[in-house]
């Protein structure tokens, strides 16, 4: 993951070290939420 500005990149390493500390790969679950969008109903919460 990058970043274009410092502002953005503050967040991004908080998420980056949560993942690793859960054990968790950023980029699968990156993928798996991409692939849950598409079967999201519209409207819900």
């Amino acid at each position: 993951m990058s970043c274009s500005s410092e502002m953005e990149a503050e967040p991004l390493g908080i998420l980056q070290i949560t993942y690793r500390l859960l054990g968790i790969d950023p980029y699968d679950d990156l993928a798996n939420v991409i692939q849950r969008i598409g079967t999201h109903p519209v409207g819900a919460a």
